[in-house]
């Protein structure tokens, strides 16, 4: 049994069944209706493939701010003690059910240099993507690289040297990786609709889900439709406009982040209550299984959009937490309606689905064993940071050419290592475009490595080791002490080395901490402080190689 299954045991043994599916009512349009759980297209093979034939067509769906933690098939422990629920995910988990889930997938730690990895198959250190892009008003001085050769522009050249037929490639949603005109249309996209930033940036204070910037290819206008709604509208609008020619599609989610809200009440029904006077939002789902006090109601009526009071931003984070869960959790069981109506315009069959956070859920909505505790001087090991409540997150892969359980089986998930860069080569891969000529097509040098074979159940070449890195600034112009900080982790299947710039003198040495992610999944003893490093024998010999390939790996 391989170290990583044995790593992840102790909670997916709490992990729930996925939900059957059921098919929903038809409906054009989100506005109309709130599709709560879809019919997903099941193994129809003997192997538990799905279609059998080479996937023609792919979609990259990106949720914002959601970890392992939110996701009842993952199981991660909540050790708190409180009133936490899981937000429920049925048409995600049917998808889970129908493809396979992977328990050890990394990204970087926060939302753009995540997504210029996924787009380009490079690390942050080659791309120069480190922190979050500015969203000043600056848009050619932080953003991501006009000569990086994103996913559409691989797809877009090998149509052009006959390896391909013409792919139609879009991006809906959140681009985040600069501001007009460093949007996706001059990194290859066809075309783009959505946001460029997070709703509510500092120069759209005003800006919330239901009124917001929205780009369509160019032009600018403010859009009074539900931000979740918009982008599976535009996405469903894309694939018909297709009308059966091959495409790619980048499916970026503004939810569940921040600013946080009560959705539409027939896309979040689990935490409305008929209350006799139009529906009340309710704190917890009903089922919360601790004593009523824990579980009030929040004031009713609660109005469409209504927006969650912000705690100031020195508030304990447990209050911060029982304020502004119940919002992210209706949030995320929005989106999930909204993506089992996605699922009702695709057909699995011919299309490939890939499903993942961008980065792990934010420390205000977070639980045990990712909290932290201020009061002692843990900082949350969530969203930002490099532990595993911050890297490792939901990865989610279904349709064409994907092996499922066989029917009656338990849902298939695969604890080998894989990278948000790694989507790059497999896309090529499952397009047919094999690595040696992807390299030929790619101008860049790339990080990315295919995992096809995970997903056809194949023999091929696994990870060794993850690397995941967050720096300040972007694009650095000097490595000098006190010029670049930086955080960055290498795991093996059993250990793990986190590495920080000195955030007490920033021209002292790194920082290091080193676990065993066999023993201790949630990272709550740090080996060096014992100094198990320094005592000759394997756990020695683990860090020693760990950290001689941390040292290889260039600083951006």
């Amino acid at each position: 049994m391989l170290l990583s299954t044995v790593l992840l045991a102790p909670f997916l043994a709490l992990a729930q069944p996925a939900a059957a599916p059921v098919a929903p009512a038809a409906a054009p349009t989100g506005a109309q209706v709130g599709v709560r759980r879809t019919a997903i297209p099941m193994a129809d093979s003997s192997d538990g493939s799905l279609g059998g034939a080479r996937p023609r067509n792919a979609i990259v769906i990106l949720l914002d701010d959601w970890g392992m933690d939110m996701m009842a098939i993952y199981g991660t422990p909540d050790l708190s003690g409180a009133c936490i629920t899981r937000p429920p995910t049925p048409n995600i988990d049917a998808l889970a059910q129908s493809g396979v889930t992977f328990l050890n997938a990394w990204v970087e730690p926060v939302c753009s240099p995540t997504r210029a990895s996924l787009l380009t198959g490079r690390q942050p250190f080659r791309h120069k993507i480190g922190r979050v892009v500015d969203q000043c008003g600056c848009p050619t001085t932080d953003a991501l690289d006009p000569q990086e050769f994103t996913i559409p522009e691989m797809l877009r050249e090998a149509a052009l040297v006959g390896l391909l037929p013409p792919y139609g490639t879009a991006a809906v949603g959140k681009w985040h990786l600069g501001e007009d005109p460093m949007s996706p249309l001059i990194q290859g996209f066809d075309t783009f609709r959505g946001s460029q930033h997070n709703i509510r940036r500092a120069d759209y204070p005003n800006e919330t889900y239901c009124s917001w910037l929205k780009n369509t290819d160019g032009n600018f206008s403010m859009s009074q439709t539900y931000s979740t709604t918009d982008t599976v509208d535009e996405a469903l609008s894309f694939i018909a406009g297709q009308a059966g020619d091959p495409y790619f599609l980048y499916m970026a989610m503004q939810a569940p982040h921040a600013p946080y809200h009560i959705p539409p009440a027939h896309l979040a029904p689990s935490y409305f209550l008929d209350d006799g006077q139009g529906g009340c939002f309710h704190a917890q789902q009903p089922s919360c299984p601790v004593q009523p006090a824990q579980c009030l109601p929040i004031s009713c009526p609660a109005p469409v959009c209504q927006e969650s009071c912000d705690l100031p931003l020195n508030a304990p984070l447990l209050d911060q937490v029982a304020a502004k869960r119940p919002y992210y959790e209706a949030m995320v069981e929005a989106t999930d309606t909204e993506i089992g109506r996605l699922l009702t315009g695709v057909d699995l069959t011919t299309t490939i689905i890939f499903l993942m956070g961008d980065n792990g859920s934010p420390g205000g909505v977070t639980s045990r064993p990712f909290l932290g505790d201020r009061t002692i001087g843990l900082p949350p090991k969530s969203k930002g940071s490099i532990y595993q409540g911050g890297v490792n997150v939901p990865f989610i892969v279904a349709g064409a050419g994907v092996r499922s359980a066989l029917p009656g089986r338990p849902q298939r998930t695969e604890a080998q290592m894989i990278h948000i860069v790694d989507l790059y080569a497999t896309i090529a891969d499952l397009f047919g475009i094999d690595a040696l000529t992807l390299l030929a097509i790619s101008p860049n040098v790339l990080d990315s490595q295919s995992f096809k074979h995970l997903l056809t159940k194949q023999p091929g070449r696994n990870r060794k080791t993850l690397f995941s890195e967050v720096f300040s600034p972007n694009f650095p112009t000097s490595q000098a002490p006190c010029a670049l900080q930086f955080a960055r982790t290498l795991r093996n299947q059993r250990y793990k080395l986190l590495r920080y710039s000195n955030p007490l003198n920033c021209s002292g040495p790194a920082v290091e901490e080193f676990y065993d992610l066999f023993t201790d999944p949630f990272e709550g003893i740090d080996l060096m402080l014992s100094g198990a490093h320094l005592v000759p024998g394997p756990v020695r010999s683990q860090y020693l190689a760990l950290s001689a390939e941390l040292d290889s790996i260039p600083l951006p």
